[in-house]
């Protein structure tokens, strides 16, 4: 699941910039957890679409992702599937509209 942190900065008195970033739930186990709790962990991965880190001495050595992506969902609303062109770029002509300078 993907949680969204956006800031706003100002680089002059009248220029405002957004840097989004997605910042997606992470899943670490250890190695001895991972081989003693496989099946688990492998349903959970089916089950959630969530990668799982597996570490060995805190280090990651390995990651188990699901094999096809879920589709995303939208909000509360699990029969609307978001295209996967959501997060192209308006065209110039879209974000003139938007912004009023058209």
């Amino acid at each position: 699941m993907a949680g969204v942190i956006t800031t706003t900065s100002s680089t002059s008195a009248t220029s405002h910039y957004s840097l989004t970033c997605y910042a997606y739930r992470v899943k670490t186990v250890t190695s001895t957890e991972a081989k003693a709790k496989l099946n688990a962990i492998l349903a959970e991965v089916e089950r959630t679409g969530i990668s799982v880190t597996i570490t060995s001495h805190g280090r990651p050595v390995a990651v188990l992702s699901p094999t096809q992506q879920r589709p995303r969902k939208f909000g509360q609303l699990p029969a609307l599937v978001v295209p996967d062109t959501f997060d192209d770029p308006l065209p110039d002509t879209e974000i003139t509209a938007w912004e009023g300078n058209s």
